[in-house]
Protein backbone atom coordinates (compact mmCIF):
# COMPACT_ATOMS: atom_id res chain seq x y z
CA UNK A 1 0.00 0.00 0.00
CA UNK A 2 0.93 3.19 -1.13
CA UNK A 3 1.97 5.47 2.54
CA UNK A 4 0.11 8.10 2.47
CA UNK A 5 1.97 11.36 2.22
CA UNK A 6 1.77 14.39 5.86
CA UNK A 7 -0.22 17.64 5.01
CA UNK A 8 -1.77 20.34 6.74
CA UNK A 9 -5.13 21.31 5.91
CA UNK A 10 -6.02 25.35 6.16
CA UNK A 11 -10.27 25.85 6.49
CA UNK A 12 -11.35 29.09 4.84
CA UNK A 13 -14.46 30.44 7.39
CA UNK A 14 -14.67 34.13 7.39
CA UNK A 15 -11.35 34.90 6.20
CA UNK A 16 -11.71 34.19 2.55
CA UNK A 17 -8.85 35.83 1.18
CA UNK A 18 -5.44 34.98 0.81
CA UNK A 19 -3.33 38.09 1.16
CA UNK A 20 -2.57 38.69 5.19
CA UNK A 21 -4.44 36.14 6.33
CA UNK A 22 -2.06 34.88 9.54
CA UNK A 23 -3.62 31.04 9.47
CA UNK A 24 -2.85 30.62 6.32
CA UNK A 25 0.29 31.97 6.60
CA UNK A 26 1.13 29.58 9.57
CA UNK A 27 0.17 26.76 7.77
CA UNK A 28 2.71 27.40 4.94
CA UNK A 29 5.42 27.44 7.77
CA UNK A 30 4.23 24.10 9.27
CA UNK A 31 7.34 22.43 6.76
CA UNK A 32 3.97 20.67 5.26
CA UNK A 33 2.14 20.78 1.55
CA UNK A 34 -0.90 23.09 2.72
CA UNK A 35 -4.56 21.52 1.49
CA UNK A 36 -6.93 24.32 1.27
CA UNK A 37 -10.88 24.19 1.90
CA UNK A 38 -14.15 25.32 2.29
CA UNK A 39 -16.87 23.80 3.75
CA UNK A 40 -20.55 24.56 2.85
CA UNK A 41 -21.94 23.29 6.13
CA UNK A 42 -25.46 21.91 6.23
CA UNK A 43 -26.24 23.40 9.82
CA UNK A 44 -25.60 27.08 8.47
CA UNK A 45 -27.01 26.50 4.98
CA UNK A 46 -30.56 25.44 6.88
CA UNK A 47 -29.79 28.65 9.58
CA UNK A 48 -32.65 31.29 9.21
CA UNK A 49 -29.77 33.81 9.92
CA UNK A 50 -28.28 32.53 6.38
CA UNK A 51 -29.75 33.13 3.10
CA UNK A 52 -28.93 32.41 -0.41
CA UNK A 53 -27.00 35.40 -1.56
CA UNK A 54 -24.93 34.89 1.45
CA UNK A 55 -23.54 31.53 -0.32
CA UNK A 56 -23.67 33.52 -3.18
CA UNK A 57 -20.94 36.00 -1.99
CA UNK A 58 -19.31 33.41 -0.54
CA UNK A 59 -18.77 31.38 -3.85
CA UNK A 60 -17.85 34.27 -5.77
CA UNK A 61 -14.96 35.06 -3.55
CA UNK A 62 -14.04 31.52 -3.56
CA UNK A 63 -13.89 31.32 -7.36
CA UNK A 64 -11.68 34.42 -7.43
CA UNK A 65 -9.45 32.75 -4.81
CA UNK A 66 -9.12 30.02 -6.83
CA UNK A 67 -8.14 31.95 -10.00
CA UNK A 68 -5.58 33.70 -7.99
CA UNK A 69 -4.22 29.87 -7.32
CA UNK A 70 -4.19 28.62 -10.95
CA UNK A 71 -0.44 29.56 -11.27
CA UNK A 72 -0.12 27.47 -8.06
CA UNK A 73 -1.32 24.28 -9.67
CA UNK A 74 -3.78 23.91 -6.86
CA UNK A 75 -7.22 25.17 -5.89
CA UNK A 76 -9.50 25.64 -2.16
CA UNK A 77 -11.54 22.31 -2.36
CA UNK A 78 -14.74 23.72 -1.95
CA UNK A 79 -17.30 20.94 -0.66
CA UNK A 80 -20.67 20.90 0.80
CA UNK A 81 -20.58 19.04 4.52
CA UNK A 82 -19.44 19.47 7.95
CA UNK A 83 -15.64 19.26 8.85
CA UNK A 84 -15.91 16.06 10.75
CA UNK A 85 -17.03 13.74 7.44
CA UNK A 86 -14.59 16.27 5.50
CA UNK A 87 -11.73 15.17 7.68
CA UNK A 88 -12.54 11.63 7.80
CA UNK A 89 -12.46 11.69 4.01
CA UNK A 90 -9.38 13.63 3.35
CA UNK A 91 -7.73 11.15 6.13
CA UNK A 92 -7.97 7.99 3.02
CA UNK A 93 -5.49 10.05 0.95
CA UNK A 94 -3.31 11.84 3.68
CA UNK A 95 -1.97 11.87 6.75
CA UNK A 96 -3.49 15.10 8.46
CA UNK A 97 -1.11 16.07 10.59
CA UNK A 98 -2.40 19.92 11.34
CA UNK A 99 -5.53 21.80 11.05
CA UNK A 100 -4.97 25.87 10.90
CA UNK A 101 -8.10 28.03 11.00
CA UNK A 102 -8.88 31.57 12.36
CA UNK A 103 -10.90 32.37 15.28
CA UNK A 104 -14.51 32.53 13.82
CA UNK A 105 -17.11 34.73 15.37
CA UNK A 106 -20.59 33.86 14.73
CA UNK A 107 -23.02 32.04 15.67
CA UNK A 108 -23.83 29.68 19.06
CA UNK A 109 -23.77 27.10 16.45
CA UNK A 110 -20.06 27.07 15.60
CA UNK A 111 -19.23 28.16 18.89
CA UNK A 112 -20.56 24.67 19.90
CA UNK A 113 -18.90 23.11 16.87
CA UNK A 114 -15.40 24.47 17.89
CA UNK A 115 -15.87 22.78 20.75
CA UNK A 116 -16.63 19.66 19.15
CA UNK A 117 -13.84 19.93 16.69
CA UNK A 118 -11.53 20.45 19.59
CA UNK A 119 -12.60 17.28 20.97
CA UNK A 120 -12.65 15.77 17.32
CA UNK A 121 -8.90 17.08 16.35
CA UNK A 122 -7.48 15.17 20.24
CA UNK A 123 -8.97 11.82 19.62
CA UNK A 124 -7.36 12.01 16.20
CA UNK A 125 -4.31 13.17 16.89
CA UNK A 126 -4.61 16.37 14.72
CA UNK A 127 -2.73 19.46 16.08
CA UNK A 128 -5.44 22.19 15.99
CA UNK A 129 -4.15 26.07 16.09
CA UNK A 130 -6.37 28.59 16.20
CA UNK A 131 -5.27 32.03 15.45
CA UNK A 132 -6.80 35.71 16.55
CA UNK A 133 -8.42 37.41 13.80
CA UNK A 134 -9.59 40.96 12.67
CA UNK A 135 -8.67 42.66 16.24
CA UNK A 136 -10.73 40.68 18.07
CA UNK A 137 -8.87 38.43 20.98
CA UNK A 138 -10.45 35.41 22.00
CA UNK A 139 -10.62 34.22 25.87
CA UNK A 140 -9.64 37.98 26.71
CA UNK A 141 -10.91 38.12 30.71
CA UNK A 142 -11.50 41.80 30.42
CA UNK A 143 -11.54 44.73 27.52
CA UNK A 144 -9.04 46.96 29.43
CA UNK A 145 -5.91 45.92 27.16
CA UNK A 146 -8.35 45.50 23.93
CA UNK A 147 -7.50 49.01 22.78
CA UNK A 148 -3.71 48.46 22.93
CA UNK A 149 -3.70 44.93 21.48
CA UNK A 150 -5.95 46.83 18.21
CA UNK A 151 -3.71 49.57 17.98
CA UNK A 152 -0.66 47.18 17.71
CA UNK A 153 -2.31 44.62 15.46
CA UNK A 154 -3.59 47.86 13.11
CA UNK A 155 -0.18 49.37 12.96
CA UNK A 156 1.58 46.12 11.69
CA UNK A 157 2.21 45.44 8.15
CA UNK A 158 -0.29 43.35 6.52
CA UNK A 159 1.15 39.78 5.51
CA UNK A 160 1.95 39.54 1.99
CA UNK A 161 1.02 36.10 -0.03
CA UNK A 162 4.61 34.53 -1.02
CA UNK A 163 3.81 31.08 -1.32
CA UNK A 164 4.96 28.72 -4.03
CA UNK A 165 3.95 25.91 -6.17
CA UNK A 166 5.04 23.22 -4.34
CA UNK A 167 3.84 24.68 -1.04
CA UNK A 168 0.30 23.45 -1.65
CA UNK A 169 -1.34 20.23 -2.33
CA UNK A 170 -1.66 19.86 -5.53
CA UNK A 171 -4.67 19.74 -8.30
CA UNK A 172 -4.11 16.35 -9.25
CA UNK A 173 -4.14 15.09 -5.70
CA UNK A 174 -6.68 16.99 -4.92
CA UNK A 175 -8.47 15.17 -7.66
CA UNK A 176 -8.32 12.15 -5.84
CA UNK A 177 -10.66 13.13 -2.77
CA UNK A 178 -14.09 12.41 -3.75
CA UNK A 179 -16.46 15.35 -1.62
CA UNK A 180 -19.87 16.31 -1.65
CA UNK A 181 -19.84 19.38 -4.28
CA UNK A 182 -21.88 22.51 -3.42
CA UNK A 183 -26.37 21.98 -5.20
CA UNK A 184 -25.74 25.48 -6.76
CA UNK A 185 -24.36 27.91 -9.08
CA UNK A 186 -23.34 31.30 -8.32
CA UNK A 187 -26.21 33.44 -9.63
CA UNK A 188 -25.02 37.05 -9.99
CA UNK A 189 -27.72 39.36 -9.33
CA UNK A 190 -27.70 43.02 -10.50
CA UNK A 191 -28.91 44.24 -7.02
CA UNK A 192 -26.50 42.74 -5.03
CA UNK A 193 -22.99 43.54 -4.15
CA UNK A 194 -20.81 40.61 -5.90
CA UNK A 195 -18.28 38.79 -3.27
CA UNK A 196 -14.65 38.61 -4.54
CA UNK A 197 -11.51 40.50 -3.89
CA UNK A 198 -11.45 42.05 -6.90
CA UNK A 199 -14.71 43.69 -6.06
CA UNK A 200 -13.49 44.42 -2.94
CA UNK A 201 -10.52 45.95 -4.11
CA UNK A 202 -12.81 48.35 -6.60
CA UNK A 203 -15.45 49.71 -3.70
CA UNK A 204 -11.68 50.52 -1.37
CA UNK A 205 -10.23 52.47 -4.16
CA UNK A 206 -13.31 54.73 -5.14
CA UNK A 207 -14.25 55.27 -1.15
CA UNK A 208 -10.43 56.95 -1.07
CA UNK A 209 -10.15 58.56 -4.19
CA UNK A 210 -13.66 60.01 -4.43
CA UNK A 211 -16.77 58.60 -2.07
CA UNK A 212 -15.21 59.09 1.17
CA UNK A 213 -15.42 63.56 0.48
CA UNK A 214 -19.12 63.00 2.03
CA UNK A 215 -19.05 60.66 4.30
CA UNK A 216 -19.86 62.42 7.37
CA UNK A 217 -22.77 64.33 5.60
CA UNK A 218 -24.46 61.83 4.11
CA UNK A 219 -23.44 58.28 6.42
CA UNK A 220 -27.01 59.10 8.19
CA UNK A 221 -29.02 59.56 5.29
CA UNK A 222 -30.39 56.37 3.63
CA UNK A 223 -30.59 57.46 0.32
CA UNK A 224 -27.59 59.59 -0.65
CA UNK A 225 -25.11 56.85 2.00
CA UNK A 226 -25.52 54.62 -0.50
CA UNK A 227 -22.37 56.09 -2.29
CA UNK A 228 -21.01 58.25 0.63
CA UNK A 229 -20.62 55.03 3.02
CA UNK A 230 -17.69 52.85 2.13
CA UNK A 231 -20.04 49.55 0.80
CA UNK A 232 -16.75 47.85 2.65
CA UNK A 233 -18.81 46.10 4.84
CA UNK A 234 -19.67 42.80 3.40
CA UNK A 235 -15.99 42.54 2.68
CA UNK A 236 -14.87 43.00 6.07
CA UNK A 237 -17.67 40.73 7.55
CA UNK A 238 -16.37 37.47 5.09
CA UNK A 239 -12.86 38.41 5.75
CA UNK A 240 -12.24 38.98 1.70
CA UNK A 241 -10.21 42.45 3.10
CA UNK A 242 -8.65 42.08 6.48
CA UNK A 243 -9.31 45.57 9.02
CA UNK A 244 -5.86 45.66 8.90
CA UNK A 245 -5.58 45.94 5.51
CA UNK A 246 -8.32 48.55 5.54
CA UNK A 247 -6.50 50.30 8.22
CA UNK A 248 -3.50 51.15 6.40
CA UNK A 249 -4.68 52.14 3.32
CA UNK A 250 -6.22 54.69 4.98
CA UNK A 251 -3.91 55.23 8.40
CA UNK A 252 -1.19 57.61 5.99
CA UNK A 253 -4.58 60.00 4.81
CA UNK A 254 -6.27 60.40 8.14
CA UNK A 255 -4.67 63.41 9.72
CA UNK A 256 -5.78 65.42 7.21
CA UNK A 257 -9.29 64.43 6.61
CA UNK A 258 -12.18 64.35 9.06
CA UNK A 259 -14.36 62.35 6.43
CA UNK A 260 -11.72 59.00 6.79
CA UNK A 261 -10.99 59.78 10.68
CA UNK A 262 -14.63 58.87 11.13
CA UNK A 263 -14.61 55.84 9.12
CA UNK A 264 -11.86 54.34 10.81
CA UNK A 265 -13.59 55.12 14.24
CA UNK A 266 -16.04 53.43 12.69
CA UNK A 267 -13.87 50.01 11.68
CA UNK A 268 -12.95 50.03 15.34
CA UNK A 269 -16.17 49.97 16.56
CA UNK A 270 -16.74 47.01 14.50
CA UNK A 271 -14.53 45.28 16.66
CA UNK A 272 -14.50 46.61 19.79
CA UNK A 273 -18.54 45.52 19.43
CA UNK A 274 -17.76 42.00 18.27
CA UNK A 275 -15.26 41.57 21.37
CA UNK A 276 -18.09 43.16 23.75
CA UNK A 277 -19.84 40.27 22.56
Amino acid sequence: MKKKFEISVFWFRRDLRLEDNIALQHAFLSGRKVLMCYLFEPMLQSDLHYSQRHWNFVLKSLKYINKQLQAKNTRVLITQEDIFSFLEKLALHFEIKALFTNNETGLQLTYQRDLQLARFCKLKGISWQTFNHNGVFRALKNRKQWLSLWTDYTNQTPLAFSAQNEDFVSSESLDTVKCTPADFEFTDAAHQQSGGRDYALKYLNSFIETRHKTYNYHISKPELSRKSCSRLSPYIAWGVLSTREVFNRFSALKKKNAHLRAFLSRLRWQAHFIQKF
